[in-house]
């Protein structure tokens, strides 16, 4: 019984984590200085909300309205060959002219979070994968793989997000190379590919996209990687 008092008298005398948070003149109590938040950046970004109604919301609506007719992708006999600039596509995010742009991109210790990069990345390469095959299709992500961090960011300056189909399986399948270029120095920040893959969407099943025209020299070395070989430079070359 005289232990569980002196553990209890213990507990007491300890002051808690919200306390030590609270005591002036820690930096941890930053934590609870006033902020003002928005609910959004003043540019919108690839993942801005863009509904006005709420999820749930929008289940109900959809459950008292017939099913809209659903558009079928090209036949095999339809496609049509697209250039690699085709579906070149960029976006910029402008860190140096938005303070709350960079308060949602910014991680606990004040660096660039790199996760929210590549949830614009994604984003930008299902733009990109549309540009390519066109309307008709459900196009899922189905890898992310050779990311390089070339150059880590050491402030928030604008930073260009762009990229193209650099490869075709033939089939369903399409490689989507990325970039991420520092405005202020136009250096490459990381380079990285996403791998998408079109599907029915009757089906659910992998249906053939457009093909890739290869002409020059350059593009030829760009569309190597897709077959599994080693390139050193992203776009370097490429007349965009």
């Amino acid at each position: 019984m005289q232990k569980i008092l002196r553990s209890t008298a213990f507990r007491l005398r300890r002051p808690s984590l919200f306390h030590n948070l609270e005591r002036p003149g820690r930096a941890s109590s930053l934590l609870f200085l006033p902020r003002r938040y928005v609910s959004a950046p003043a540019k919108p970004t690839l993942l801005s909300p863009k509904f006005t109604v709420t999820w749930l919301k929008a289940l109900e609506l959809k459950d008292k309205q017939p099913d809209p007719p659903i558009e079928s992708p090209p036949k095999q006999s339809q496609l049509t060959p697209k250039r690699m600039t085709d579906s070149y596509s960029s976006y910029t995010l402008e860190f140096g002219k938005d303070e709350w742009l960079v308060d949602s991109y910014v991680n606990a210790t004040g660096q660039l979070r790199l996760g929210a990069i590549f949830m614009d990345l994604d984003a930008l390469a299902g733009v990109i994968a549309y540009r390519h095959a066109g309307p008709g299709y459900t196009i899922v992500t189905a890898a992310v793989d050779r990311i390089s961090v070339l150059h880590p960011p050491t402030s928030f300056c604008d930073m260009e997000l762009r990229g193209m189909v650099t490869w075709t399986s033939g089939r369903s399948s399409m490689e989507i190379s990325l970039e991420v270029v520092a405005n202020e120095d136009n250096k490459t920040i990381l380079t990285c590919q996403f791998t998408m893959v079109a599907l029915d969407p009757t089906t659910k099943k992998a249906t053939a996209i457009n093909p890739l025209i290869v002409e020059t020299a350059e593009e030829k070395r760009v569309f190597a990687r897709g077959e599994g070989k080693e390139v050193p430079c992203l776009f370097a070359g490429l007349e965009l």
